[in-house]
């Protein structure tokens, strides 16, 4: 162990791996602000080893089986590299958009009481909302918060797992992330994990004012552009200073 944090990328290798590829190298040769120890967790129904270039060939690589989508890889690699004080989880079509990146991850998981920070704070007014839209995450959230004994909350609103960064208390504290199989529960799993790190008395955060300031996801790059607008930060401002709900991204706690 040669850092504090440890940085776990999770990839399916069903699928081509220039993103991958394209990641990895970014974060071994960009300024990330602060030092870390990097691994690939690999999800594979055939169980082959990862064959990377030959200037990739060093990174720690495992092999797992193909369970949980990225969060069961990410999940599997905290429980199997531990000793941390600081993990950053990232898919792989992941892409570094700005220098620093760690550093603001590692100054967010180091305030007092925050237990996990990401790029995208999805922000929900309330359960009833979100029920009309999404039903079945809705009674998926339900029976986990049922068999965890936590409260629901009065809304939703969670961390994307996308690009997510975790104090190893925290994760502790939690016992990681929750896994799943299916869509709904899938859904129903990232809003939890932010409910579960709530109820352990951590609050969540987005890295910055606006979501993906550090760390792009090309498949949520419309939700960057919108927070240009002048009614996404009208919002946001409000959100913040009087209390008023509204579903755009923004820095919260609970």
């Amino acid at each position: 162990m040669s850092a504090d944090t440890c940085v776990i990328v999770s990839f399916y290798d069903e699928r081509d791996d220039g993103e991958l590829v394209r990641l990895l190298r970014q974060l071994r040769s960009g300024d990330a602000g602060a030092a870390f120890d990097l691994r690939v967790v690999v999800n594979s129904p055939r169980g082959e080893a990862l064959r990377l270039p030959d200037d990739l060939a060093s990174v720690n690589t495992t092999v797992r089986q193909n369970t949980g989508f990225n969060i069961g890889a990410w999940n599997h690699g905290w429980l199997n590299n531990p000793g941390y004080a600081f993990y950053v989880f990232l898919q792989d079509e992941c892409e570094i958009v700005r220098t620093g990146w760690l550093a603001r991850y590692r100054k967010l998981l180091s305030e007092p009481g925050v237990g996990a920070a990401g790029e995208s704070l999805l922000i929900w007014p309330g359960w009833r909302r979100f029920a009309r839209q999404w039903p079945e995450a809705t009674a998926e959230c339900a029976a986990i918060a049922r068999q965890r004994a936590i409260a629901l909350g009065k809304s939703p609103s969670h961390l994307q797992t996308l690009a997510i960064g975790a104090s190893a208390a925290c994760l502790e504290a939690t016992g990681g992330f929750l896994l799943a199989d299916g869509k709904a529960q899938a859904i129903a799993t990232e809003i939890m994990f932010s409910r579960l790190c709530l109820a352990r008395g951590f609050a969540i955060r987005q890295s910055a004012w606006r979501p993906f300031e550090y760390i792009m996801h090309p498949q949520w790059r419309s939700l960057r552009d919108d927070s240009a607008k002048v009614s996404w930060n009208v919002n946001r401002a409000l959100k913040r200073f009087f209390g008023q709900p509204f579903r755009t991204p923004a820095p919260a706690r609970e």
